[in-house]
């Protein structure tokens, strides 16, 4: 028989949770509430001091009252050849909006989730977040307005190093699918 609702098992625990706390959902859940809270607390003011609304930056984001993202709205394309440096490159991993809808301002928004890391995770998050878009974005017109750089000549690069390299090299390179040294859990790590 084939069913789509919650399994047994997952139901008790929940029962079990709920009947421990006199059946107040809210008091079941203090202390995820609590950690949430205090991840959106870190890392609003973990942007706040990468991205400053005076520092020319053009980042921008929303601030959730509850929930377990964050979108931020950049002033180039979040598109997947950003995502790809992103993750191999500086070890964070986001999610482009436009993945959630066809309106053309998505193009531009990365979703964050602050929900499964701790404080020391967001920040180095936030450092190579930074540093990724500090590396993909410059400020090239008299008004401020930052292009999207980096990421097409450094795929093109980098296609160009593999399509020259010798099937020696090749060879000789090892092959891992490690995690890179450094690497952080959850949407920090690539």
């Amino acid at each position: 028989m084939l069913t789509v609702n919650t399994s047994p098992i997952a139901q008790a625990v929940i029962a079990g949770k709920l009947l421990t706390h006199g059946l107040d959902l809210y008091s079941a859940n203090e202390r995820e509430i609590a950690l949430y809270r205090d991840n959106l607390r870190r890392l609003l003011a973990g942007l706040d001091r990468h991205f400053p609304s005076d520092g020319g930056s053009g980042v921008t984001w929303n601030v959730p009252r509850g929930g377990f993202f964050i979108v931020l709205t950049l002033p180039f394309p979040a598109d997947d050849s950003l995502l790809e440096i992103s993750a191999r490159d500086y070890g964070v991993l986001w999610t482009p909006m436009s993945y959630f809808g066809s309106d053309p301002q998505t193009a531009c928004q990365l979703r964050l989730s602050f929900s499964l890391v701790d404080g020391v995770q967001i920040d180095e998050g936030l450092e190579r977040l930074s540093a990724l878009l500090s590396a993909n974005g410059r400020t090239d017109r008299e008004d401020g307005e930052l292009f999207r750089v980096g990421v097409a000549s450094e795929i093109a690069h980098r296609a160009h190093r593999r399509a020259t390299s010798s099937r020696e090299e090749r060879k000789q390179a090892p092959e891992s699918s490690a995690a890179p040294e450094g690497s952080l859990p959850g949407w920090w790590e690539a």
